[in-house]
C-alpha cells in the first residue's frame, strides 16, 4: 500500500509541475520587465556650513486642515439621543445640595 501511494504522490508532483511549466511557458503572459529609476537628488550638494546658520523663514503647516466654527450650535447635538450606559440607575446632577 505505502509503494502505491508513493508512486500516486510521484505522478501527482511530476502533473502538477508539467501543469505550472505550461503556464509559466506562455509569453503573452510574462509580465513587462521593469525599468529602476535612480532616485531623485535631494542633496544640496554645494551647501555650506555657513548655510545651516542663516535666519530664513520656515514653513508653518501648523494651521493647514483646521476647521473653524462660529459656534457650537452649528455641530448639532450628536449625543442628543445617546443611551446612559452604566450601573447608575438615574441621571446624575451636580447642582443638589445632598
Amino acid at each position: 500500500m505505502l509503494s502505491t501511494l508513493q508512486d500516486q504522490y510521484q505522478r501527482d508532483i511530476e502533473e502538477d509541475v508539467s501543469s505550472i511549466q505550461s503556464i509559466l511557458g506562455d509569453e503573452e503572459d510574462q509580465p513587462e520587465p521593469l525599468v529602476a529609476l535612480p532616485a531623485p537628488d535631494y542633496d544640496e550638494h554645494d551647501a555650506s556650513v555657513d548655510d545651516v546658520l542663516k535666519d530664513s523663514e520656515m514653513g508653518n503647516f501648523s494651521e493647514k486642515n483646521v476647521v473653524e466654527h462660529s459656534s457650537v450650535e452649528e455641530l448639532g447635538n450628536h449625543l442628543e439621543s445617546a443611551p446612559v450606559m452604566g450601573d447608575l440607575p438615574s441621571e446624575v446632577s451636580f447642582d443638589s445640595k445632598e
